[in-house]
């Protein structure tokens, strides 16, 4: 699951939690079951509905991601054994609720020291917390003469090679090239790079 699925599915059976909390707690208190103790009945009742509903949404978003995932003979299968694919999916709900909103909060923690890792960490020379820049440099390739160009532009070159010259690796270049522009600073801003 993504961040963001994993924040909704929080968001989602806290939300429910607090309001089968407050809906049973209420009922709690109309006949309190501890002699007369109002509180105790309304925290019981209340943690009960809480639970109880928030465990049955968390068993119907569980269960439906499971079964966006599954192939279709599957999906016939749980279809024609709906009951039993009810119960299933009922106790592992129930099974699962407070191991899987554990793990989850801990995925989520995790998560997010990831990404806290990951803006400070440097990939070459620019960061993820900076802002994008971009990288320029002037190059022709083709068939041509690159002194030529080095006399039309009056600008000294960083790289040529003409056709016929030999690469490190012995065989012959079929174009040319000359290039101007490139530095090693990533992170400089395209005006300064022209």
């Amino acid at each position: 699951m993504t961040k963001k699925n994993r924040i909704e599915y929080l968001i989602c059976t806290l939300c429910i939690f607090v309001t089968g909390f407050f809906l049973y707690g209420s009922l709690g208190i109309i006949q309190p079951m501890f002699k007369e103790n109002q509180l105790h009945s309304f925290l019981l009742f209340g943690c009960l509905g809480g639970v109880g509903f928030s465990m049955m949404v968390s068993t119907i978003i569980l269960s439906v991601r499971y079964f966006k995932k599954c192939g279709l003979k599957f999906k016939i299968v749980a279809a024609i054994l709906w009951p039993i694919t009810f119960a299933v999916c009922l106790y592992a709900g129930t099974l699962s609720y407070i191991p899987y909103q554990i793990y989850n909060v801990v995925k989520l923690v995790t998560m997010i020291k990831e990404e806290k890792k990951l803006d400070k960490t440097d990939f070459g020379k620019f960061s993820l917390n900076t802002r994008n820049r971009c990288y320029t440099y002037f190059k022709i390739v083709g068939n041509f003469n690159p002194d030529e160009v080095t006399e039309l532009l009056k600008l000294t070159p960083e790289k040529t090679w003409k056709i016929g010259d030999l690469r490190r690796n012995g065989t012959v270049y079929d174009f040319a090239l000359w290039e101007i522009g490139r530095c090693t600073k990533y992170d400089v801003e395209v005006e300064n790079q022209m």
